[in-house]
């Protein structure tokens, strides 16, 4: 589709983005609503800024929102940077049902690495 030449295209900034989130400390469907936001932002961008915030979110629910993001964006230039969020989702202090949203992610993202991530996960309780 193309956009005629007098309408704006709103373009969409992970640092700003980054910025509301961050100020948006105690609103955690304000949160929501900007990572799905940064659907809108190149995937490379939008995960970076991912992984930057997610060691900042409390919340499992904002924490499950940010795997989905993941899934999303998915693109091979980008699986380290999905690797990495799902590594640090994964972490046994993490609440269980964010654990296993990485997991479900992992399963979908088709890499070597993921999986053999998922092999080494057989043996957690959760």
């Amino acid at each position: 589709m193309v956009t005629p030449p007098n309408v704006a295209v709103k373009t969409v900034d992970a640092g700003d983005l980054e910025r509301r989130f961050v100020a948006a400390t105690n609103n955690p469907k304000e949160r929501i609503a900007i990572v799905q936001e940064l659907a809108g932002v190149p995937p490379a961008a939008a995960l970076t800024t991912l992984n930057r915030l997610y060691p900042l979110e409390r919340r499992e629910d904002v924490k499950m929102e940010m795997l989905s993001a993941v899934g999303d964006l998915d693109h091979e230039t980008n699986r380290d940077n999905q690797l990495a969020l799902c590594l640090k989702a994964l972490a046994p202090d993490q609440p269980s049902r964010v654990r296993y949203v990485a997991v479900h992610v992992l399963s979908d993202l088709g890499d070597a690495r993921a999986q053999a991530l998922l092999v080494g996960l057989k043996s957690d309780p959760d």
